[in-house]
């Protein structure tokens, strides 16, 4: 009988690329949570506060209802830092996943290079050729 053993494929599985993934998707969880929690506690509570009226003495007293726009801006930020971050993170694994490591140096001299003078020489001929068209 005339078998032939075929080898698995190579595995798809990137360390690398999983453990940037994760930790991007880590940074921006922390991000959108940190954001959710300065959005309740500095602008849903005060909110409440003003609308609810209460008593100081009450133990469902919100606050006086100030609204606290530095923190809301400081978590807006880490928020954008933290988007920023996992849009590199992101972009980098992906570009881990689809790198090649087996290829040759013969077959990138095969794409042809334009120098400088080809350049000219091309849009000398194509300035030519507009201005004398037969």
């Amino acid at each position: 009988m005339d078998e032939k053993q075929t080898s698995a494929p190579p595995s798809t599985l990137n360390p690398a690329r999983w453990v940037a993934e994760l930790v991007a998707a880590v940074i921006l969880a922390e991000g959108i949570w940190g954001l959710l929690a300065s959005l309740t506690s500095n602008l849903l509570v005060p909110l409440l506060a003003r609308v609810m009226d209460g008593d100081p003495q009450s133990p469902s007293y919100l606050g006086r209802g100030e609204l606290k726009v530095p923190a809301l801006f400081n978590s807006f930020l880490a928020f954008c830092l933290a988007w920023i971050v996992f849009v590199l993170l992101h972009g980098w694994s992906q570009g881990l996943s689809r790198s090649n490591h087996y290829q040759t140096p013969h077959l990138l001299l095969r794409s042809p290079r334009r120098t400088l003078a080809h350049s000219i020489a091309a849009f000398g001929i194509n300035s030519i050729a507009l201005l004398h068209p037969q």
